[in-house]
């Protein structure tokens, strides 16, 4: 179980590097799944989204826009407190 640990926290600096080679973009992308899906503050979801944001598809029972997204941030958290996704790729155009 603890090499699991080492390789997620190896993982998590890899994609920190591989963010920080495409830019400010990147960086901002990292910050915001690590600050929003992670550790669960919906306030960054007003401060990386634009006002018109829309989600796609807009999930079954949550309001459109930005209020869904932060529901859905709180929902997975509540359900799941103890997860950590790692964002290993950061495709940007």
């Amino acid at each position: 179980m603890f090499s699991k640990v080492e390789d997620s926290h190896q993982s998590s600096r890899l994609a920190t590097a591989r963010a920080e080679q495409l830019g400010e973009e990147g960086v901002r992308v990292r910050r915001f799944h690590e600050e929003a899906w992670n550790k669960g503050n919906v306030a960054t979801v007003d401060e990386f989204m634009a006002a018109d944001y829309v989600e796609h598809p807009v999930l079954s029972g949550l309001p459109p826009g930005t209020e869904g997204l932060k529901q859905a941030i709180t929902t997975y958290h509540t359900a799941f407190p103890d997860v950590k996704a790692i964002l290993d790729d950061i495709h940007l155009r």
